[in-house]
């Protein structure tokens, strides 16, 4: 099977599921990132160089503030 209709099956089920809220989006999208690196759509190497590592500290140095702040 092409990698291309694999990858594209794989975002409208994702989407599908995000959409119809079956389950909560952040399952979702992980469920879909899974996915791609299982069935060997996406390098796991690859996947994990794509992580903005800036913005996941940005935003867990945003959400202590915002819990100190309470």
């Amino acid at each position: 099977m092409n990698l291309t209709w694999l990858a594209g099956g794989i975002f409208l089920i994702t989407y599908a599921l995000i959409v119809t809220e079956r389950v909560h989006r952040t399952v979702a999208a992980l469920l879909g990132g899974f996915a791609m690196v299982l069935l060997g759509v996406v390098h796991q190497e690859d996947a994990f160089h794509a992580i903005d590592w800036n913005v996941i500290f940005l935003l867990a140095g945003m959400m202590a503030i915002a819990n100190i702040l309470r």
